[in-house]
């Protein structure tokens, strides 16, 4: 769907001739649904723009989810005055008449979503936001509002049904890191330092969510912030910057041990080998099996010390311990196929452990077709009856 904008309105109670709407679908039909977005748009500077509301049949239903991008306004409701501010995201809950509008000196810039559904009341309830209006300090949270309004944008209004699904799994993520925020985390995970973040990937690296966004969140910055850090520091973005630092792990893993480089790739969670060898060789200029290769044939390198049979030689313990390992199957001396022991049905009868006469070939005669008369076995004169 091609982004079609349209102007907010002027009243009594509103001034929102800055805001740029992106999105707006009004059903009353479909207020109290699974979830129904009505509006979505960005508020520009205005020191003009205000917004009073009002106790109307949205009142019961509608949430209000809005991040500062940049600037400073103000909230009031009942007898408290809430202050935003750059890096604020705050939701104005239902059954609330909130009055805010922007400092005439430095009005602010955000980017909201007006919603409403039954899917926000569980969240609501099982996150016990409680308060009227809720600001958390996070830049992180910018994201999920953009990413929101891309799924807006991506079908027409009248198939915007088939975005809801992504919409309610961005809110799951956005409601999770609000209350994380709210937990008050240590002091050392707000401005960290480079070596902070740089310690925490490296010890953190086979995570199966150590990307770009699980490390900002973690350290509560924006991806601008965490990007400004890196380059200045090393030169590389974060996404690449941790492909390198995956990459360090690797040699070591690959120097230091008989793992394989299919089971690194999995280690590291990459989405497949062949991915993982593409970024090893940009980082390290050779491919990891070269690199494996040269690392245990180098005369001063650490070998990997075979381990003991049973003891995970190859792919891990589970392998050997399970009798799977085909390292040790290799170096397994083979066995001599005892005859098959004979077995006296009578002589076993009598309590004894096996017959120990010997068996002749038994000369059976042909028996012919449609013949009655019975097969006649030849047995060793010595051989008791029921030895077969």
């Amino acid at each position: 769907m091609q982004e079609t904008a349209f102007k907010g309105i002027r009243g009594q109670n509103i001034n929102s001739l800055c805001d740029t709407i992106i999105y707006s679908s009004y059903d009353v039909s479909k207020l109290n649904t699974v979830i129904f977005p009505t509006m979505a748009g960005i508020t520009n500077p205005d020191p003009a723009y205000f917004i009073r509301r009002l106790e109307d049949q949205n009142f019961k239903y509608l949430y209000v989810l809005e991040y500062v991008i940049s600037g400073k306004g103000y909230i009031e409701s009942g007898n408290r005055k809430y202050t935003v501010q750059a890096g604020d995201f705050y939701l104005l809950n239902r059954y609330t008449t909130p009055y805010y509008y922007p400092d005439p000196e430095d009005p602010f810039s955000k980017i909201w979503l007006n919603i409403s559904g039954r899917f926000l009341n569980a969240l609501i309830y099982t996150y016990q936001i409680t308060e009227p209006v809720l600001v958390v300090h996070d830049e992180s949270l910018e994201v999920y509002l953009r990413r929101i309004h891309e799924e807006l944008l991506r079908y027409p209004i009248r198939e915007a049904e088939r975005a809801y699904d992504a919409i309610m799994n961005l809110l799951l993520d956005l409601f999770r890191q609000i209350d994380h925020v709210r937990n008050k985390p240590p002091m050392a995970r707000r401005n960290p330092t480079f070596r902070q973040i740089t310690d925490y990937i490296s010890n953190n690296i086979i995570l199966e969510k150590m990307d770009v966004d699980y490390v900002s969140s973690y350290f509560y910055m924006s991806y601008s912030t965490l990007y400004r850090i890196c380059m200045k520091n090393v030169g590389l973005s974060p996404k690449h910057y941790i492909l390198k630092l995956k990459t360090d792990y690797a040699k070591t893993l690959l120097s230091t041990t008989n793992c394989s480089v299919a089971k690194a790739s999995e280690v590291l969670n990459f989405s497949s080998p062949l991915y993982f060898g593409k970024v090893f060789k940009k980082y390290a200029g050779v491919s990891p099996t070269n690199w494996k290769s040269r690392r245990s044939s180098a005369p001063n390198s650490p070998k990997a010390e075979p381990a003991p049979a049973g003891a995970g030689n190859c792919a891990g313990a589970e392998c050997c311990a399970v009798g799977n390992c085909a390292a040790e199957k290799r170096t397994a001396p083979t066995r001599k196929r005892e005859p098959r022991a004979k077995y006296c049905v009578a002589t076993a009868l009598r309590g004894a452990k096996g017959c120990t006469v010997r068996r002749e070939k038994a000369a059976v005669r042909p028996q012919r077709r449609n013949s009655r008369r019975p097969v006649s076995i030849r047995l060793h004169q010595d051989q008791p009856a029921g030895c077969f």
